[in-house]
């Protein structure tokens, strides 16, 4: 076994590859040493013959794997040097398969690779530069990061592109980048002085970007899990909004996702509305909980009762159709008071044996919670009688005890004592059959001509 020296660099390893390549050692026959200075003579260890003609031996390999293996390389671990050297080996004997997401070796240089651009991407996304005097000279502004990769020389040209002509500088742990204006100067290791300058460097325009960060945070959009993926953890103690991060995630989980920014959008200035005050709150509803109750403008004879939202009551096919039963009943939109049993929808499902998309049926709980919100509705409408089209909107009026089979078509009492008639919704009868789409259709053509008789002829 032959240990291997270099100063630790790519071109420092390349060079000694290639001579190693064509000197025919294979790669169980050596270990890498990284050294911050390269030995005077590579193989004074070496005690076996090599033929005279071994360094004249051709070894071409193509660009592309050339990128990858220098790509690769800036990937921290204990055998880079060794997995970069046995792909070269294989791919100079005629194994192109070595790099290749399909091999065994090719599969680890992929994942190196996409370790070292995602490194990569999180210098340029938080890296996060401090703005220093003018009068003190040296780079304007500095920076601190701590990559988990050798990623430094290679992804700092992003900020040359960037910042014109300003000067900067990057220091890590590790190795740090000065830019003059015109010229990336790269140092290895980072000077004690260059550490020290950032270090010791305060920004005076922290203050503003932590005061936008603050106001900005939404935290309705908060997702701790998606938050750490994206930006990891080990970066937040070098951001200026790191510290914030926390309190802010904190007040956003003890219910700020709801009303997370009314303490500051309440003290910017504007004009000042009025809330109105004597309008009750649903208190109940487990979906938006201090919802106001729906206000009626004015007082109507009749109420048609749906059982939930989509975009307004009665819209689309199905409004269409009861606009034209209600013409058939003598009634016009005007003269009825239309609302919902349930005031927040479900979600859509999507039903194949009809070829389309249903809301969900309301849960009993759901009807029974937004129940005290709709008395409330009604009391204030005080209509003569109310239409109740859908087994939901029934429930909603009879209680649990209510049977919409058997209130079909009938005139019956809700639990207020209020004269309600049960018929179809409408959009329940587009998709029946023509035969039973005209019979519900005749039937609540005669519930809306009963309820007008009931409400003395009109609202």
């Amino acid at each position: 076994m032959w240990q291997i020296h270099f100063d630790g660099s790519f071109a420092g390893w390349r060079e000694v590859a290639r001579t190693l390549v064509r000197r025919g050692l294979a790669p169980h026959q050596l270990t890498w040493v990284q050294e911050n200075q390269k030995i005077q003579d590579l193989f004074d260890q070496l005690d076996e013959p090599q033929p005279d003609n071994a360094k004249d031996r051709p070894l071409r390999v193509s660009r592309v794997l050339l990128e990858q293996l220098e790509g690769a390389s800036q990937f921290r671990c204990d055998n880079r040097w060794a997995l970069l050297y046995r792909i070269l080996w294989r791919v100079a004997h005629g194994d192109q398969t070595a790099r290749l997401a399909g091999d065994v070796d090719g599969s680890e240089l992929h994942k190196r690779l996409k370790a070292v651009r995602r490194e990569a991407h999180h210098l340029h996304a938080f890296l996060r530069f401090k703005s220093r005097d003018a009068t003190a000279g040296g780079p304007q502004l500095v920076a601190w990061h701590e990559p988990a990769h050798d990623i430094l020389a290679s992804a700092s040209g992003h900020f040359a592109e960037r910042l014109g002509r300003q000067t900067w500088m990057i220091a890590t742990p590790n190795d740090g980048v000065y830019w003059d204006g015109e010229r990336l100067h790269h140092a290895h290791p980072c000077p004690p002085e260059w550490q020290q300058l950032v270090q010791e460097t305060d920004d005076r325009n922290e203050a503003l970007w932590l005061t936008y960060y603050g106001s900005t945070f939404n935290p309705a959009r908060l997702n701790r899990s998606v938050l750490e993926t994206n930006m990891p953890v080990r970066f937040w103690k070098h951001l200026p909004e790191g510290p914030m991060i926390p309190k802010l995630m904190s007040e956003a989980r003890a219910g700020g996702q709801l009303n997370g920014q009314c303490a500051t959008v309440g003290s910017m200035p504007g004009q000042a509305i009025g809330s109105k005050t004597n309008q009750p709150r649903c208190q109940n509803c487990p979906k938006r909980p201090g919802s106001r109750i729906a206000a009626a403008t004015k007082q109507a004879g009749i109420v048609l009762l749906a059982d939930q939202p989509g975009a307004r009551p009665f819209g689309g096919a199905a409004g269409r159709l009861l606009d034209q039963a209600m013409k058939d009943a003598g009634l016009d939109r005007s003269q009825v008071h239309m609302t919902h049993a349930v005031k927040h929808f479900n979600h859509l499902v999507e039903i194949k044996a009809r070829a389309r998309r249903q809301l969900l049926m309301p849960s009993s709980q759901e009807v029974a919670t937004c129940r005290p919100c709709l008395q409330v509705e009604l009391d204030r409408v005080r209509p003569m009688a109310i239409v109740a089209l859908g087994q939901t909107a029934t429930q909603a009026l009879l209680g649990e005890g209510g049977d919409f089979a058997k209130a079909y078509g009938h005139l019956v009492e809700d639990l207020a004592g209020r004269r309600v008639l049960v018929g179809d919704h409408p959009s329940e009868m587009l998709w029946n059959s023509p035969s039973e789409r005209q019979w519900a259709y005749d039937a609540l053509v005669l519930a809306l001509k009963q309820a007008k008789r009931l409400s003395g002829g009109g609202a």
